[in-house]
């Protein structure tokens, strides 16, 4: 063999595990595109409130809508002044969350439904971050074909392009 056909059979293979290697990686990433970007919505969550002055974990780690808190049992409005539902770090975990803090001894250890828009753990919260995530992938994959295309225009294809149009 010669060295011209090393150097070729040396980048189809290099362009090859580059492929591989993409293509493969290209689910992983994708999976997380949907929790990165959208909001989720609990309606009607049953919780137990904790004891008063004691938080509990919501789920989601954004808060993006204001909470409605009812009572199980008759769907009557809990008073916003017996509870706090706020942004914070889960002592359990230690990732951001949505917290639940009883702030009244009438609502503590009761069944509520809670509501509420949040976005899941993962969540981009700058709008321009969220904006960039497609372009990522739009780039990735220009990337991917580069590196196909790489070889055969090395290669020399494009010059027996030119010679059959006979310039």
């Amino acid at each position: 063999m010669s060295d011209d056909n090393l150097k070729y059979a040396g980048m189809i293979v290099i362009a090859a595990i580059c492929i591989i290697i993409g293509a493969s990686l290209w689910p992983s990433l994708s999976n997380d595109v949907g929790t990165m970007t959208n909001t989720q919505s609990i309606t009607n969550g049953l919780y137990t409130t904790p004891a008063n002055g004691v938080t509990i974990d919501l789920v989601g780690q954004t808060l993006l809508s204001t909470p409605t808190v009812t009572n199980r049992t008759d769907g009557a409005t809990v008073p916003t002044s017996n509870y706090t539902i706020s942004e914070g770090i889960s002592s359990s975990t230690g990732f951001k969350t949505i917290k639940y803090k009883t702030t009244g001894a009438a609502w503590a250890t009761k069944n509520v439904n809670i509501s509420y828009t949040y976005g899941a753990q993962g969540y981009i919260e700058n709008s321009g971050g969220r904006a960039m995530i497609p372009l990522i992938f739009i780039f990735f994959a220009i990337l991917l074909v580069v590196i196909a295309l790489t070889p055969a225009l090395r290669s020399g294809i494009m010059d027996m392009y030119h010679k059959v149009r006979g310039e």
